[in-house]
């Protein structure tokens, strides 16, 4: 699944496609009024991957490290193919 540019995702509206891997897919996205992040999509609708896909991104949103990016916001957006 690719999502196209100008594609919003809850508040956030895709740009461009940064990095693809097995999981998941970094999408270059813009708040309209924090300005640009990165948004991490899982590619699987599989439970158990779901669960650990949200538990990463709570558990990074604790720690805080000038190596590790800041987990701002965490959630699940179904997105339906045409």
């Amino acid at each position: 699944m690719r999502i196209a540019p100008g594609t919003p995702i809850g508040p956030y509206v895709v740009e461009r496609e940064l990095a693809r891997g097995g999981q998941g897919v970094v999408y270059a996205v813009r708040h309209p009024q924090l300005g640009p992040f990165a948004l991490k999509v899982l590619l699987e609708r599989e439970p158990e991957l779901q669960q650990r896909f949200l538990r990463e991104a709570r558990t990074l949103a604790r720690l805080d490290h000038r190596g590790l990016p800041r987990v701002l916001d965490e959630g699940t957006v179904i997105l339906l193919a045409d």
